[in-house]
């Protein structure tokens, strides 16, 4: 099988599982479904074919020796295993040439292009030059582990074919510094440092502030030789994390103090814009790196890739290229390169030439697209034209698996979208109207439809809001203030008389739990108004609140346990967790047809959680998969089974071997162990077998008796049914033919068999708990049972009432009477009269008991228990056909449903070979010591993972968050497979790139979901994705947090305190409960006069190339530098207060734990206790980093400190929030402040390892959590907080009343605690996010002079005094306070009700269900502390508010609204920013409504500044914002059946409940005006106009005025002040720009000599102060000389000039 075919089986089987789930009632839907399926082809369009380019070769290593550029001893030792010398690519050369002459350079170039000899060789180069050189020469820092470990490798490899060839020791010695190295090797590279230390970003912070680490990065004697600082992959340094990796740039060179350092960067292309010229790339790409190094780049020593055409002799022409087509394709590497086709191919979709004759690639295109352009020239086909170019692309990757280069590797990326919905109007069923994307059909809204799984009932899914119906959202589960969600059907035969009865107390009413559940009738206009009584106009409906929880049609009916996907189904029902489980599946599967060892996929999604959901959703489905596959194949051989042999046949039919199940996978299979495995195994098969016969259990994975491969009978019933004298008792029966007779009884069996009534030992309680222990011992997690999720279901039973009932049992059973389903089902066959007989339950059951069909047990409350015989069961080989449709939940005279002919197949022919398969998450939540390792190692699966039995059996599954982006290097690896469209191209590169590294062709799918407006617009512009541009990062290095942490970490590193392992090494944890930091620790942390000194020298010589930057801030100065360093010691101290806080609970709880051991009186409470002494002590445990790994703990001492802020964080989240998971031993996993207030906030679901885990209650210290208890106000004019005691707002200056504040208590949010769940299944398409309404306000920080702020006006209009119009104001905060507060259950009573003494969380009454319930509570061991509180968490974060000056837009809320969400969308795209990177809202009311936007990453992007600063940002982003909502620049619609809003525009998952306010229409006007827009500053609170009026009335000379009129008039940046007087020397400035910048106009009487030597005294004067100074001539062109300074006069592209 080749590539393509491998891609078309895939999208075969894909798309029979997309269309063979829903089942629809009503006709009239279903005829419009079925034409919306025929369509879904366009849902997975052709994919497009990449070509990898060739990059052009150039001079070998041993030809540079000759030329003396290298040493020859480098040519030596850099040659191939055969002996040969490397021939090197241009760019490789370039850069060695560079490197010799100790210059530094940036290399750009894609995937294979070997960018580590651009270093490595010259590296390697000056150690053989200078032998005698000071280690280390190089130290080299790559963005993850797995970077680092394969370039060792790679060293390994050259330094053993060096040895192999010439008897010695490679000369240059290297060794890789990360935190996998063992301590032993630690110690050998300290004591003798490498030439070239490889290492991650983390480990260099750590080279840098720990003491034992000092000598590696020590200065060193002066030498000619040069030191090389190398940082790997650029641009991925984004964001907080690139400007913490900027900051270790400037302090290792500081550190190290070498007088010559080379800096090398790697990198992606970086580009302005789509269409940069080579000279814009490389100026954007020496831009950043400028910034990143701190060091000057420049274009020049910006390295690119040069290519070549990998074909030999050129474009073909017309003939040759017809000509060709008829030819066979050679079978030698030399004549297929020579091949006219072959190199049209190339040219057309490899390789192009830019106006400077280099080549540059192309653009991927769909291969018919290609074959419709070779038809054209060639008069041949289409089909025969494609046909042609598959096999072409065939026989190079035949060629390339016997060449040590590949040639033409290509690669196919396939998208494929989710499918829609189907919307309907709100009118009667053979009157409405139907639409496919939710539009308005004439002036009527229309409303999702929802499909009951069982009989195809269609309902609305809706919002209420009051009178109101709204269309509920396309996914997610949403609540907003003053609303419900519900669900709405048009059913004109259902009436209160078909209530279940188990809804019904004994006295026939309904019971509390249901009373709120009935469904209500109403009256329904088209427009969604609603009313209570009939309406003319309106049509009749039933409402259900919340959840579906009852079918009006087929009356089946729900808990509130059971969510609403696996009741109804929608048309779009694959959803992304499906999608990707039988893609994998199919992938896998199809795969291991290819070759060995290529049966392995890679799955990558942007979310640690969905990894796991994910791979639980795939593990399920394999198991259930296997099992029934299993039986399936089991009853083809035997044709029939009971149930003494059923579980032992579909055992030995499963294809599993002993090491794929058992917990010891090495067993001898002939031991005694192996047996006991097998036997535990076959107990639990039966267990699942008879959970498989419940109905409707796996709703997107329907079991073998759905499909019609599994006939379920019962032994002997044909011959009961026969006999009439048996039933003469039972009213009705005893009339009834044997046929009709057997039919009825036959539904009545099976109606106890699909609620499990059935009575076998593996399903009584005391069997299972065996079972349960028998299974933990015997078998592996993965087949065996989890204990820490997994619970064995027991039987239930139906009831019947005696004589004297008492209360119902407590116990799960199901009802015998006329009003249960059973009762109406036999009415309906039998006549009521007969069923109402007293007499009629009572004697069928004692018929069905005497002849062994089913068990009575003995009565319970008063009422008789019975179950069915599993001894009568008889499982039947299926024909294929339809099973009848159940008649007790069927109801009307549709046809029946056909099979689901997906699963049909799939349980015959394809999962037999699935007993091998299993997924893993391998995410940053996965937090057990060595088990990312292990499974990457199950991963790959070498030689030498095969032979070591601690690995476990191989793993073909991977599912990964971007922590695997970089560095995994699988050769055999085919397929990559993207749950999601990743933010970036670059992501995407990466991702992509890890298919095929070995030439071999790729396969990559990337899944689009349809509420994702990020997926859907990449989906419509595939080739963006792709092929696209890379953004060059923006780095804000003015961070105030960031510099902080960073001359912290010089502080520490100069105080030389080792902090070793354990924070127990600083704090003394014996004097509890202070824990103060021991003694040593106090002291040594105070610096002396001498040490102070020689820190701030380093500091200086860090902050040197910033300078600039530095002092345009207004909060960094000598006095700001002064007092951090003051406050460092205390802040240290302080810094420990979180790690203080978990010892004490955790010593807290061991003590009680102890206490209630020794008082208990019973086995239950000593378990209970030890349970508690366990977590306590393993929670103490990990906090003093015992038996954990050493830096990859949360506690360990160095890393803890990085997530207090007090060290540099990095990718660490700062001050993050932990979850305690009692998983195994037990651990914790965090998440960032701005996550935890909604993913661990009360009664949450976290998915964590295959499992849901429900937050349950809170860590409280001791003493109780009301210390973290406070009261802040909110303003409601403005969105601001403030503390509860202010007068006025501090942001609006509106004075605070009861209108127009709000006072708010608030727990700051806690450390929490998890309870297990249950695993998670394939019932599940996405997490469920419970409805919190969280509410995000701000507050500026504040400086000297009052907020931190910088304002600016946007206006349009040519001439700067008259027609300028105002459209906004913007004011940007950096480093402002983001306060989220999680005000409780949208639409529900605001704030959680939390015991303050223990942590532990209450439920409101009103959410009242049956499978959360309260927390326990010890009441005679504390006294309850109950408050109502709301949660909080702050963050400090840029934020930028954008007040609108037209008052008509702020009374417009569609417009308001859909501003809102364009503009966020523009930004994300002009700046190539992921959805969840920028969040937005709005806030305020009235003349202070504005928009708020902040950056929602670490220390933010830099992005809002831009927006303020740069004149023409925020144009650009309003073209872009254009393009997306489907307009031209000049307005023109491109895409008109978008009415109002799509996924491919302002549509998106995130703001679904405001879909009704999205109208891109209502936006046209005002982003076209922004598009023509410019950004003006604001000084001292005037607008542009009203200062350069005042700058006006101050100059004093013409050429003065000049100036500033060409600054006015070219949007320059205005001066801040004009004739600035200066004491010290007394002199006057002719302008000036904050904070030290002076601008001097020398007109000619400033070349007079006398003139010209006091201007220059005084100017030396003034540099000597700390001035710059700008001197402007008179006789020079202004427009040259303002140029000069772009940094001063904010010069952009789109700067206008008149002179």
């Amino acid at each position: 099988m080749n590539i393509f075919e491998l891609h078309q089986c895939v999208l075969e089987d894909y798309q029979d599982f997309v269309g063979s789930f829903v089942t629809i009632y009503d006709e009239r839907v279903r005829d419009f479904v079925g034409k919306m399926l025929e369509e879904e082809r366009r849902l997975w369009p052709e994919p497009l074919v990449q070509l990898s380019p060739a990059y052009k070769r150039d001079k070998t290593v041993q030809e540079l020796a000759e030329e003396g550029v290298l040493h020859p001893e480098t040519a030596r030792i850099f040659r191939s295993s055969s002996g040969q010398t490397y021939r090197l690519f241009r760019h490789q050369v370039e850069a060695i040439r560079r490197a010799r002459e100790g210059k530094s350079f940036v290399v750009t170039s894609g995937t294979g292009s070997g960018k580590s000899f651009c270093y490595f060789i010259p590296i390697v180069d000056a150690v053989v030059r200078c032998p005698e050189v000071a280690c280390p020469v190089a130290i080299i820092v790559y963005p993850m582990n797995a970077l680092v470990n394969s370039q060792e490798q790679a060293l390994r490899q050259l330094a053993q074919r060096y040895r192999e060839r010439t008897g010695r020791e490679l000369p240059v010695r290297f060794a890789r510094y990360t935190g996998e190295t063992e301590e032993e090797e630690r110690e050998e590279i300290r004591r003798d440092p490498p030439h070239i230390l490889l290492t991650n970003y983390v480990m260099a912070e750590l080279l840098l502030v720990r003491p034992e680490d000092r000598q590696l990065i020590q200065p060193r004697e002066p030498t000619d030789s040069p030191f090389f600082l190398v940082f790997d992959e650029l641009h991925t340094y984004r964001g907080r994390q690139g400007a913490d990796v900027a900051m270790l740039v400037r302090r290792l060179r500081a550190r190290l103090a070498r007088p010559r350092v080379v800096h090398i960067g790697t990198s992606a292309t970086l580009v302005a814009h789509p269409e940069a010229t080579p000279e814009e790339r490389r100026q954007v790409v020496a831009e950043f790196a400028s910034r990143f190094f701190g060091a000057a780049i420049t274009p020049n020593e910006v390295i690119e890739e040069t290519l070549e055409t990998a074909t030999v002799g050129g474009p073909p022409g017309a003939e040759e290229l017809r000509q060709s087509l008829s030819e066979t394709l050679p079978d030698d590497p030399d004549g297929l390169r020579r091949h006219p086709l072959v190199r049209w191919v190339e040219y057309t979709l490899g390789v192009q030439e830019e106006a400077d004759g280099r080549l540059r690639r192309r653009s991927p295109r769909p291969l018919s697209e290609v074959a419709k352009e070779l038809a054209r020239q060639t008069g041949e086909g289409d089909q025969r034209c494609q046909e042609i170019l598959k096999a072409v692309f065939l026989q190079a990757a035949r060629l390339n698996e016997n060449l040590s280069e590949p040639f033409f590797a290509f690669k196919l990326h396939q998208f494929i979208s989710q499918g829609r919905a189907v919307y309907a109007t709100l009118e009667p069923p053979n009157a409405r109207s139907f639409s496919s994307d939710g539009e308005m059909v004439g002036n009527r809204p229309t409303y999702p439809l929802r499909f009951c799984r069982i009989c195809g009932q269609e309902y609305y899914h809706v919002i209420r809001r009051g009178n109101s119906l709204l269309p509920h959202p396309m996914t997610g589960e949403l609540f907003e203030e003053d609303s419900e969600v519900g669900y709405l059907a048009f059913v004109d035969d259902w009436d209160e008389s078909r209530i279940p009865e188990d809804w019904r107390n004994e006295r026939g009413g309904i019971t509390h739990t249901w009373r709120d559940r009935v469904p209500q009738l109403v009256w329904v206009h088209p427009d969604g108004t609603l009313s209570s009584q009939p309406a003319l106009g309106a049509a009749k409906a039933w409402w259900q609140s919340r959840k579906l929880w009852l079918c009006l049609r087929c009356d089946e009916y729900y808990n509130d346990r059971q969510q609403d996907f696996s009741k109804l189904s929608y048309l779009s029902g694959e959803g992304r967790s499906s999608a990707t489980t039988v893609l994998a599946m199919s992938i896998l599967r199809h795969a291991a047809r290819i070759g060995p060892q290529r049966d392995k996929m890679l799955t990558f999604t942007d979310s640690r959680q969905d990894a796991s959901l994910q791979a639980g959703h795939f593990n399920d489905f394999v198991r259930m998969a296997v099992l029934r596959s299993g039986l399936y194949r089991a009853l083809e051989q035997t044709g029939q089974l009971r149930f003494d042999t059923v579980a032992r046949e579909t055992m030995q039919q499963m294809g599993l071997q002993l090491g794929d199940i058992a917990r010891t996978p090495t067993l001898d299979p002939d031991s005694a162990a192996a047996r006991q495995v097998w036997e535990a195994f076959e107990r639990l098969t039966e267990y699942r077998l008879y959970m498989d016969l419940r109905r409707g259990w796996r709703v997107l994975q329907p079991n073998l008796e759905d499909v019609g491969l599994l006939r379920i009978e019962y032994d002997g019933l044909r011959e009961a049914c026969e006999k009439d004298h048996l039933w003469s008792a039972v009213a009705g029966l005893e009339e009834c033919d044997p046929q009709k007779r057997f039919r009825i009884v036959h539904t009545v069996l099976d109606h106890f068999r699909k609620r499990l009534a059935i009575d076998v030992r593996v399903l009584e309680k005391r069997v299972q708990n065996q079972l349960g222990h028998q299974v933990q011992q015997q078998l592996n997690e993965f087949w065996g049972l989890d204990p820490d999720v997994d619970y064995l279901e027991s039987a239930t039973w139906f009831a019947l009432p005696t004589n004297r009932p008492r209360r119902r049992p407590e116990a799960t059973c199901y009802w015998l009477s006329v009003r249960a389903p059973i009762g109406r089902y036999l009415q309906s066959e039998l006549g009521p009269d007969s069923v109402a007989e007293p007499t009629f339950f009572p004697a069928l059951l004692e018929v069905l008991v005497n002849q062994g069909f089913l068990r009575r047990s003995e009565p319970l409350n008063g009422y008789e228990r019975y179950q069915l015989n599993a001894a009568c069961l008889i499982w039947n080989l299926g024909d294929g056909t339809p099973p009848p449709r159940d008649p007790i939940y069927a109801r009307g005279s549709r046809e029946q449903q056909p099979v689901n002919r997906f699963f049909q197949r799939f349980y015959r022919e394809a999962a037999q070979g699935l007993a091998s398969l299993e997924a893993r998450e391998h995410t940053a939540q996965v937090v057990a010591p060595g088990e990312r390792h292990r499974r990457e190692r199950r991963f790959r699966w070498l030689p030498e993972d095969c032979q070591d039995p601690t690995v476990g059996r191989r793993l073909p599954y991977l599912i990964c968050s971007p922590t695997m982006e970089l560095g995994v290097d699988i050769a055999d690896l085919d397929v990559v497979h993207m749950r999601n469209v990743p933010p970036t191209p670059a992501n995407y590169a990466q991702r992509s790139g890890r298919a095929g590294r070995q030439g071999q062709p790729g396969l990559i799918f990337t899944y689009c979901s349809a509420g994702s407006s990020h997926d859907q617009y990449f989906f419509h512009n595939q080739a963006e994705m792709v092929a696209g541009a890379v953004r060059a990062p923006r780095l804000e290095l003015a961070n105030e947090a960031l510099i902080r942490a960073h001359i912290q970490a010089e502080w520490l590193a100069e105080v030389g305190l080792p902090l070793r392992q354990s924070i127990e090494e600083v704090v003394d944890i014996e004097h509890s409960p202070e824990l103060p930091l021991r003694d040593n620790a106090s002291a040594q942390i105070h610096l002396g006069l001498e040490k102070l000194g020689k820190l701030r020298e380093r500091l200086e010589r860090i902050f040197a190339a910033d300078q600039d930057l530095f002092a345009r801030s207004d909060w960094f100065s000598e006095k700001w530098l002064d007092r951090v360093l003051e406050e460092a010691p205390t802040q240290f101290d302080h810094a420990f207060d979180r790690w203080r806080e978990l010892y004490r609970i955790a010593t807290h709880q061991l003590e009680e734990a102890h206490r209630k051991l020794q008082q208990a009186r019973s086995t239950e409470e000593q378990q209970k206790a030890r349970r508690e002494q366990e977590e306590a002590l393993r929670q103490r445990n990990l906090l003093l980093q015992v038996e954990v790994a050493r830096e990859e703990s949360d506690f360990y001492p160095y890393r803890y400190l990085a997530t207090e802020g007090f060290l540099p964080g990095y990718n660490f989240p700062a001050l993050p929030v932990r979850a305690w998971v009692p998983r195994g031993e037990g651990e914790f996993i965090t998440r960032p402040r701005a996550l935890a207030i909604r993913e661990f906030a009360p009664h949450n679901v976290v998915y964590h390892e295959g499992a849901k885990w429900q937050v349950n209650s809170f860590f409280p210290p001791p003493g109780g959590l009301r210390q973290r208890c406070w009261r802040l106000r909110l303003c409601r004019e403005c969105g601001s907080f403030s503390e509860q005691h202010m007068d006025r707002c501090p942001s609006c200056n509106v004075l605070f009343d009861g209108a127009n504040s709000e006072i708010i208590p608030v727990l700051d949010l806690p450390n929490v605690r998890v309870i297990r769940r249950e695993r998670i299944t394939c019932n599940e398409e996405e997490r469920i996010r419970l409805g919190y309404d969280v509410q995000v306000a701000y507050q500026f920080s504040i400086g000297e002079a009052g907020f931190r702020t910088i304002e600016a006006d946007v206006q349009i209009g040519e001439d700067m005094q008259k027609d300028r119009k105002k459209l906004a104001r913007l004011r940007f905060g950096p480093a402002a306070t983001l306060l989220y507060i999680n005000r409780g259950w949208k639409g529900r009573v605001p704030g959680f009700t939390i015991d303050l003494a223990s942590g532990a969380l209450y439920r409101d009454a009103q959410q009242d269900t049956d499978r959360n319930r309260s927390p326990e509570r010890d009441r005679a061991a504390r006294t309850l502390e109950l408050e109502r509180l709301s949660l909080s968490v702050w963050e400090t974060q840029n934020i930028l508010l954008i007040r609108f000056a037209d008052s008509l837009l702020r009374d417009d809320a569609i417009a308001e609204t859909s501003l809102l969400y364009a503009l966020k969308r523009g930004i994300e795209q002009a700046f190539q920013l992921e959805e969840s990177e920028l969040d937005v809202m709005m806030v305020g009311r009235e003349q202070h409504r504005a928009m708020l936007l902040f950056e929602a990453t670490e220390g933010g992007l830099g992005v809002l500044r831009r927006l303020v600063e740069e004149p023409d940002a925020l144009a650009e982003v309003a073209v872009q914002a254009l393009a997306i909502c489907h307009f031209t620049r000049e307005g023109a619609d491109l895409k008109q059946e978008c009415v109002r809003a799509c996924y491919e525009c302002l549509l998106s998952y995130s703001n679904q409940p405001e879909g009704y306010l999205l109208d891109r229409h209502r936006v046209r006007g005002i982003l076209q005006e922004l598009t023509r827009a410019r950004v003006h500053a604001r000084t001292q609170n005037r607008s542009r106009e009203e200062h350069l009026a005042e700058l006006f009335s101050r100059v004093q000379s013409t050429f003065e005025r000049e100036f500033l009129q060409f600054l006015s008039e070219g949007d320059y940046r205005l001066p801040d002040d004009a004739q600035k007087s200066l004491a010290d020397p007394r002199c006057i400035a002719d302008f000036f720009y904050s904070p030290n910048i002076l601008v001097f106009c020398d007109g000619p009487v400033h070349d007079e000599p006398n003139q010209s030597r006091v201007d220059a005294n005084i100017r030396r004067e003034l540099q000597a102060r700390g001035y710059r100074i700008l001197v402007i001539r008179w006789d020079k062109p202004l427009e040259e000389q303002i140029r000069e300074y772009p940094e001063v006069f904010q010069i952009s592209a789109g700067s206008r000039t008149t002179f």
